[in-house]
């Protein structure tokens, strides 16, 4: 089931395959064995994440960070990109441009409203990245 107040997609044009409605279905129920996860959100959904990972799975994370600990109890690479080498970021820029990743933007803001930008975020029903636009 899909939210109807969101714009029409295809889930393929995406590389995805299936729909999880977050609202009415827990992901870690549906979902397993993913070889890797982009956490940009933190808190319980990076705890979460991990329950999909197959074992060697490795999870990137912009939000939070892993224990080594925890990562290397159930055998992951654990990855904080606040950390990662620019050789991470560069293998990102080129997944992008080869049309392997499709970043989604889903609402810009000018940067004299960073507040609602903010407010937005922590309503946890935005799809997409949001971009707060510095002007010229």
């Amino acid at each position: 089931m899909v939210n109807p107040t969101m714009r029409s997609i295809r889930i393929q044009d995406y590389g995805g395959d299936e729909v999880i409605d977050y609202q009415q279905t827990p992901f870690e129920t549906v979902v397993k064995d993913v070889d890797v996860v982009i956490d940009t959100v933190g808190g319980d959904l990076l705890e979460r994440s991990l329950k999909v990972l197959h074992q060697r799975g490795k999870l990137v994370t912009v939000a939070g960070r892993v224990s080594p600990d925890l990562a290397k109890h159930q055998r992951i690479q654990a990855v904080s990109a606040g950390r990662a080498p620019l050789e991470n970021l560069m293998r990102i820029v080129e997944l992008i441009e080869a049309g392997k990743l499709k970043p989604v933007v889903g609402k810009v803001f000018p940067l004299s409203e960073a507040r609602q930008a903010h407010e937005y975020s922590q309503t946890g029903h935005g799809r997409g990245r949001i971009i707060l636009h510095i002007s010229d």
